[in-house]
Protein backbone atom coordinates (compact mmCIF):
# COMPACT_ATOMS: atom_id res chain seq x y z
CA UNK A 1 0.00 0.00 0.00
CA UNK A 2 2.77 2.48 0.88
CA UNK A 3 4.55 1.59 -2.88
CA UNK A 4 1.45 2.38 -4.22
CA UNK A 5 0.78 5.82 -2.37
CA UNK A 6 4.73 6.34 -3.02
CA UNK A 7 3.56 6.18 -7.09
CA UNK A 8 0.69 8.52 -6.80
CA UNK A 9 2.65 11.24 -5.98
CA UNK A 10 4.60 10.93 -8.37
CA UNK A 11 4.80 13.12 -11.13
CA UNK A 12 3.62 12.20 -14.52
CA UNK A 13 5.75 12.10 -17.59
CA UNK A 14 4.26 14.61 -18.94
CA UNK A 15 4.78 17.05 -16.32
CA UNK A 16 8.89 15.82 -16.13
CA UNK A 17 8.83 16.01 -19.78
CA UNK A 18 8.14 19.63 -19.60
CA UNK A 19 10.54 20.15 -16.77
CA UNK A 20 13.25 18.89 -18.46
CA UNK A 21 12.52 20.65 -21.76
CA UNK A 22 12.62 23.71 -19.40
CA UNK A 23 15.76 22.85 -17.95
CA UNK A 24 17.00 22.70 -21.49
CA UNK A 25 15.82 26.21 -22.45
CA UNK A 26 17.99 27.39 -19.58
CA UNK A 27 21.30 25.55 -20.33
CA UNK A 28 20.86 26.76 -23.74
CA UNK A 29 20.39 30.03 -22.90
CA UNK A 30 23.12 29.78 -20.49
CA UNK A 31 25.52 28.07 -22.91
CA UNK A 32 25.19 31.02 -24.88
CA UNK A 33 25.92 33.95 -22.72
CA UNK A 34 28.92 31.73 -21.44
CA UNK A 35 30.28 30.57 -25.02
CA UNK A 36 29.91 34.27 -26.14
CA UNK A 37 31.84 35.63 -23.06
CA UNK A 38 34.20 33.18 -23.39
CA UNK A 39 34.93 34.43 -26.90
CA UNK A 40 35.32 37.92 -26.24
CA UNK A 41 38.07 37.00 -23.36
CA UNK A 42 39.97 34.58 -25.90
CA UNK A 43 39.81 36.96 -28.11
CA UNK A 44 41.39 39.88 -26.00
CA UNK A 45 43.75 37.82 -24.73
CA UNK A 46 45.27 36.99 -28.14
CA UNK A 47 49.09 38.26 -28.71
CA UNK A 48 49.60 40.46 -32.20
CA UNK A 49 50.71 36.97 -33.98
CA UNK A 50 47.62 35.31 -33.49
CA UNK A 51 45.15 38.47 -34.10
CA UNK A 52 47.06 39.06 -36.92
CA UNK A 53 47.35 35.42 -38.78
CA UNK A 54 42.86 35.38 -37.87
CA UNK A 55 42.64 38.69 -39.54
CA UNK A 56 44.83 37.17 -43.08
CA UNK A 57 43.22 33.98 -42.92
CA UNK A 58 39.66 35.51 -43.01
CA UNK A 59 40.77 38.02 -45.99
CA UNK A 60 41.77 35.13 -47.57
CA UNK A 61 38.94 33.70 -46.99
CA UNK A 62 36.96 36.17 -48.30
CA UNK A 63 38.60 36.46 -51.40
CA UNK A 64 38.08 32.52 -52.46
CA UNK A 65 34.85 32.63 -51.31
CA UNK A 66 33.95 35.45 -54.46
CA UNK A 67 36.21 33.89 -57.16
CA UNK A 68 35.94 30.34 -58.67
CA UNK A 69 39.83 29.79 -58.60
CA UNK A 70 37.72 26.92 -55.77
CA UNK A 71 36.69 24.81 -58.77
CA UNK A 72 38.13 21.66 -59.51
CA UNK A 73 41.85 21.53 -58.82
CA UNK A 74 42.46 24.86 -59.60
CA UNK A 75 42.69 25.85 -55.57
CA UNK A 76 45.80 23.80 -55.25
CA UNK A 77 47.49 25.96 -57.52
CA UNK A 78 47.22 29.43 -56.54
CA UNK A 79 49.39 31.20 -54.53
CA UNK A 80 46.41 32.79 -52.29
CA UNK A 81 45.23 28.63 -51.70
CA UNK A 82 48.34 27.72 -50.62
CA UNK A 83 48.84 30.21 -48.52
CA UNK A 84 45.17 29.77 -47.40
CA UNK A 85 46.42 25.88 -46.70
CA UNK A 86 49.59 27.06 -44.27
CA UNK A 87 47.26 29.73 -42.50
CA UNK A 88 44.80 26.84 -41.92
CA UNK A 89 46.47 24.48 -39.01
CA UNK A 90 47.43 27.42 -36.78
CA UNK A 91 43.90 29.04 -37.22
CA UNK A 92 42.14 25.26 -36.26
CA UNK A 93 44.19 25.49 -33.09
CA UNK A 94 42.35 28.94 -32.30
CA UNK A 95 38.82 27.46 -34.13
CA UNK A 96 38.47 23.99 -33.88
CA UNK A 97 34.86 23.98 -34.74
CA UNK A 98 33.57 24.75 -38.00
CA UNK A 99 30.26 25.30 -39.09
CA UNK A 100 29.45 25.37 -43.35
CA UNK A 101 26.72 23.73 -45.47
CA UNK A 102 28.00 20.76 -47.89
CA UNK A 103 28.33 23.44 -50.93
CA UNK A 104 29.97 25.98 -49.23
CA UNK A 105 32.79 23.39 -47.53
CA UNK A 106 34.87 23.67 -50.58
CA UNK A 107 35.87 27.21 -50.28
CA UNK A 108 36.44 27.18 -46.33
CA UNK A 109 38.47 23.34 -45.73
CA UNK A 110 41.13 22.15 -47.83
CA UNK A 111 40.47 18.52 -49.69
CA UNK A 112 42.54 16.54 -47.56
CA UNK A 113 41.40 13.09 -45.45
CA UNK A 114 40.45 13.49 -41.82
CA UNK A 115 41.28 17.59 -41.44
CA UNK A 116 38.01 16.81 -38.42
CA UNK A 117 37.52 14.34 -36.05
CA UNK A 118 34.09 14.68 -35.88
CA UNK A 119 31.49 15.67 -38.55
CA UNK A 120 27.93 16.43 -37.27
CA UNK A 121 25.48 16.48 -39.92
CA UNK A 122 21.71 17.78 -38.97
CA UNK A 123 18.46 17.38 -41.23
CA UNK A 124 20.54 14.17 -42.72
CA UNK A 125 16.99 12.85 -44.34
CA UNK A 126 17.51 15.99 -46.68
CA UNK A 127 20.85 15.18 -48.32
CA UNK A 128 21.99 13.26 -50.80
CA UNK A 129 24.34 11.11 -50.50
CA UNK A 130 26.68 12.26 -53.12
CA UNK A 131 27.19 16.07 -51.94
CA UNK A 132 28.09 15.05 -48.03
CA UNK A 133 30.76 11.98 -49.53
CA UNK A 134 33.89 15.36 -49.65
CA UNK A 135 32.50 15.94 -45.86
CA UNK A 136 32.69 12.71 -44.96
CA UNK A 137 35.99 12.56 -46.28
CA UNK A 138 37.53 15.46 -44.68
CA UNK A 139 36.44 13.50 -41.13
CA UNK A 140 37.43 10.64 -38.92
CA UNK A 141 33.81 10.30 -37.59
CA UNK A 142 30.68 11.38 -38.02
CA UNK A 143 27.24 11.80 -36.29
CA UNK A 144 24.21 11.75 -38.80
CA UNK A 145 21.20 13.20 -37.55
CA UNK A 146 17.70 13.01 -39.87
CA UNK A 147 14.33 11.44 -39.45
CA UNK A 148 12.87 9.27 -42.08
CA UNK A 149 9.59 9.93 -41.53
CA UNK A 150 10.37 13.61 -43.04
CA UNK A 151 11.46 14.94 -46.45
CA UNK A 152 14.16 13.60 -48.37
CA UNK A 153 16.15 15.79 -50.67
CA UNK A 154 14.67 16.73 -53.74
CA UNK A 155 16.80 14.36 -56.57
CA UNK A 156 18.36 16.68 -59.56
CA UNK A 157 17.81 13.47 -61.46
CA UNK A 158 15.07 11.71 -62.30
CA UNK A 159 14.97 7.75 -61.23
CA UNK A 160 15.20 6.69 -65.03
CA UNK A 161 18.07 8.49 -65.45
CA UNK A 162 19.46 7.06 -61.92
CA UNK A 163 19.04 3.73 -63.04
CA UNK A 164 21.06 4.64 -66.32
CA UNK A 165 23.44 5.76 -64.81
CA UNK A 166 23.32 2.89 -62.19
CA UNK A 167 23.47 0.01 -65.48
CA UNK A 168 26.14 2.16 -67.51
CA UNK A 169 28.67 2.14 -63.96
CA UNK A 170 27.85 -1.13 -63.04
CA UNK A 171 26.61 -0.16 -59.75
CA UNK A 172 23.56 -2.29 -59.31
CA UNK A 173 25.33 -4.46 -57.24
CA UNK A 174 25.75 -1.46 -54.77
CA UNK A 175 21.83 -0.02 -55.53
CA UNK A 176 21.73 1.76 -51.89
CA UNK A 177 23.90 4.43 -52.98
CA UNK A 178 21.28 5.34 -55.56
CA UNK A 179 21.45 9.33 -55.64
CA UNK A 180 17.12 9.65 -56.14
CA UNK A 181 15.65 7.28 -54.35
CA UNK A 182 17.87 6.94 -51.14
CA UNK A 183 19.00 9.95 -48.37
CA UNK A 184 22.10 9.72 -46.48
CA UNK A 185 20.30 9.40 -43.28
CA UNK A 186 18.48 6.33 -45.21
CA UNK A 187 21.98 4.98 -45.99
CA UNK A 188 23.75 5.81 -42.96
CA UNK A 189 20.90 4.10 -40.90
CA UNK A 190 21.59 0.60 -43.05
CA UNK A 191 25.53 0.94 -42.09
CA UNK A 192 25.38 1.57 -38.42
CA UNK A 193 25.14 -0.49 -35.91
CA UNK A 194 21.21 -0.71 -33.48
CA UNK A 195 24.23 0.09 -30.51
CA UNK A 196 25.42 3.22 -32.03
CA UNK A 197 21.41 4.35 -32.77
CA UNK A 198 20.03 6.75 -30.79
CA UNK A 199 15.84 7.44 -31.41
CA UNK A 200 15.19 11.14 -30.27
CA UNK A 201 11.19 10.66 -28.97
CA UNK A 202 10.00 13.70 -26.76
CA UNK A 203 8.34 16.35 -29.43
CA UNK A 204 8.09 19.90 -28.04
CA UNK A 205 7.05 22.53 -30.53
CA UNK A 206 2.99 21.12 -31.65
CA UNK A 207 -0.36 20.96 -30.05
CA UNK A 208 -1.08 17.34 -29.76
CA UNK A 209 -4.18 18.09 -32.13
CA UNK A 210 -1.49 18.66 -34.81
CA UNK A 211 1.18 16.41 -33.74
CA UNK A 212 -0.98 13.20 -33.06
CA UNK A 213 -2.32 12.50 -36.92
CA UNK A 214 1.99 12.02 -37.49
CA UNK A 215 2.06 10.40 -34.22
CA UNK A 216 0.13 7.77 -34.65
CA UNK A 217 0.35 7.74 -38.74
CA UNK A 218 4.20 7.40 -38.98
CA UNK A 219 5.83 7.00 -35.21
CA UNK A 220 3.23 4.31 -34.07
CA UNK A 221 2.19 6.36 -31.48
CA UNK A 222 5.94 6.27 -29.85
CA UNK A 223 5.76 10.14 -29.24
CA UNK A 224 5.89 11.82 -26.30
CA UNK A 225 4.17 15.54 -26.35
CA UNK A 226 6.12 17.52 -23.88
CA UNK A 227 4.72 20.97 -25.49
CA UNK A 228 4.62 23.35 -23.21
CA UNK A 229 0.76 24.64 -24.19
CA UNK A 230 1.29 28.11 -21.92
CA UNK A 231 3.43 29.13 -24.73
CA UNK A 232 1.52 28.76 -27.32
CA UNK A 233 -0.75 31.75 -29.07
CA UNK A 234 -4.01 29.78 -30.10
CA UNK A 235 -6.66 31.68 -31.62
CA UNK A 236 -9.14 31.81 -28.77
CA UNK A 237 -12.33 30.62 -29.40
CA UNK A 238 -10.94 28.38 -32.43
CA UNK A 239 -10.25 24.80 -33.38
CA UNK A 240 -6.33 23.88 -33.39
CA UNK A 241 -6.64 22.99 -36.91
CA UNK A 242 -9.07 24.45 -39.18
CA UNK A 243 -10.02 23.76 -42.81
CA UNK A 244 -11.01 26.30 -45.17
CA UNK A 245 -12.87 24.93 -48.52
CA UNK A 246 -11.31 27.05 -51.51
CA UNK A 247 -13.49 26.02 -54.60
CA UNK A 248 -10.89 27.32 -56.57
CA UNK A 249 -8.53 26.61 -59.95
CA UNK A 250 -5.37 25.22 -60.18
CA UNK A 251 -3.25 25.80 -63.21
CA UNK A 252 0.23 26.52 -64.40
CA UNK A 253 2.74 29.49 -63.02
CA UNK A 254 5.26 31.25 -64.73
CA UNK A 255 7.44 28.97 -67.03
CA UNK A 256 4.68 25.91 -66.58
CA UNK A 257 7.07 24.17 -63.90
CA UNK A 258 4.88 24.70 -61.11
CA UNK A 259 1.34 25.13 -60.00
CA UNK A 260 -0.57 28.49 -59.03
CA UNK A 261 -4.46 28.82 -56.89
CA UNK A 262 -5.25 32.12 -56.85
CA UNK A 263 -8.47 31.64 -54.93
CA UNK A 264 -6.44 30.18 -52.38
CA UNK A 265 -3.96 32.52 -52.53
CA UNK A 266 -6.60 35.49 -51.93
CA UNK A 267 -8.14 33.24 -48.86
CA UNK A 268 -4.95 33.21 -47.07
CA UNK A 269 -4.36 36.75 -47.65
CA UNK A 270 -8.39 37.19 -45.58
CA UNK A 271 -7.23 35.45 -42.92
CA UNK A 272 -4.53 37.35 -42.34
CA UNK A 273 -5.89 40.69 -42.26
CA UNK A 274 -8.40 39.10 -39.99
CA UNK A 275 -5.90 38.35 -37.48
CA UNK A 276 -4.19 42.00 -37.79
CA UNK A 277 -7.75 42.91 -37.60
CA UNK A 278 -8.61 41.06 -34.07
CA UNK A 279 -5.47 41.71 -32.45
CA UNK A 280 -3.93 38.59 -33.10
CA UNK A 281 -0.46 38.21 -30.72
CA UNK A 282 1.56 35.00 -31.97
CA UNK A 283 3.53 34.88 -35.60
CA UNK A 284 2.23 33.72 -38.60
CA UNK A 285 3.54 31.70 -41.37
CA UNK A 286 2.56 30.33 -45.19
CA UNK A 287 3.58 26.75 -46.47
CA UNK A 288 2.98 25.62 -49.82
CA UNK A 289 4.05 22.84 -51.82
CA UNK A 290 4.57 24.62 -54.76
CA UNK A 291 7.43 27.77 -55.42
CA UNK A 292 5.14 29.52 -57.94
CA UNK A 293 2.49 29.76 -55.04
CA UNK A 294 4.37 30.64 -52.46
CA UNK A 295 5.80 33.53 -55.19
CA UNK A 296 1.79 34.52 -55.68
CA UNK A 297 1.01 34.77 -52.20
CA UNK A 298 3.78 36.96 -51.88
CA UNK A 299 2.87 38.42 -54.56
CA UNK A 300 -0.81 39.37 -53.06
CA UNK A 301 0.29 40.47 -49.60
CA UNK A 302 2.60 42.82 -51.39
CA UNK A 303 -0.46 44.88 -52.46
CA UNK A 304 -1.57 45.75 -48.80
CA UNK A 305 1.64 47.68 -47.50
CA UNK A 306 -0.05 47.69 -43.82
CA UNK A 307 -0.19 43.89 -44.14
CA UNK A 308 2.75 43.26 -45.66
CA UNK A 309 4.76 45.13 -42.77
CA UNK A 310 2.45 43.58 -39.73
CA UNK A 311 3.47 39.63 -41.33
CA UNK A 312 6.82 40.46 -42.43
CA UNK A 313 8.06 42.78 -40.26
CA UNK A 314 6.06 42.65 -37.22
CA UNK A 315 5.19 38.65 -36.65
CA UNK A 316 8.10 37.73 -38.05
CA UNK A 317 5.88 35.94 -40.77
CA UNK A 318 7.39 34.46 -43.42
CA UNK A 319 6.15 32.26 -46.77
CA UNK A 320 7.56 29.28 -48.31
CA UNK A 321 7.79 26.06 -49.81
CA UNK A 322 7.55 22.98 -46.99
CA UNK A 323 11.25 21.98 -48.07
CA UNK A 324 12.24 25.75 -47.56
CA UNK A 325 10.39 26.15 -44.54
CA UNK A 326 10.69 22.89 -42.73
CA UNK A 327 12.65 23.17 -38.86
CA UNK A 328 11.17 26.86 -38.42
CA UNK A 329 8.17 27.39 -36.34
CA UNK A 330 5.46 30.18 -35.90
CA UNK A 331 2.00 29.97 -33.80
CA UNK A 332 0.04 29.88 -36.43
CA UNK A 333 0.71 28.02 -39.62
CA UNK A 334 -1.57 28.56 -43.16
CA UNK A 335 -1.17 25.52 -45.66
CA UNK A 336 -2.43 26.49 -49.16
CA UNK A 337 -2.42 22.83 -51.01
CA UNK A 338 -3.03 24.47 -54.49
CA UNK A 339 -4.00 21.19 -55.99
CA UNK A 340 -8.20 20.86 -56.99
CA UNK A 341 -10.09 18.38 -58.52
CA UNK A 342 -9.16 17.69 -62.40
CA UNK A 343 -5.17 18.54 -61.64
CA UNK A 344 -3.20 15.86 -63.24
Amino acid sequence: YKTIEKFKNIPNTFELSQKRYEYQLKIQELSIDIWEDYTKVRISEFDNRTKKSVEEFLTILGLLENDNINDGDSIKNTTLARKFNAQLKNIMSVAPCWSVTSLSAKSKIPFKASRFELLIIDEASQNDIASVLPLLFRCKSAVIIGDENQLKHISSISPNEDRRLLESFELIDNILWSYSQNSLFRRADSLCEDQNKVNLLDHYRSHNDIINFANNEFYGGSLRVATNYSKLKVIEGEQIVRWINVNGQAKKGPGNKSLINLDEANAIIEELQRLKTNGYEGSVGVVTPYRAQANLIQKELHKDEDLYNWVINIKGGSINTVHLFQGDEKDVMFFSTVVTQGVN
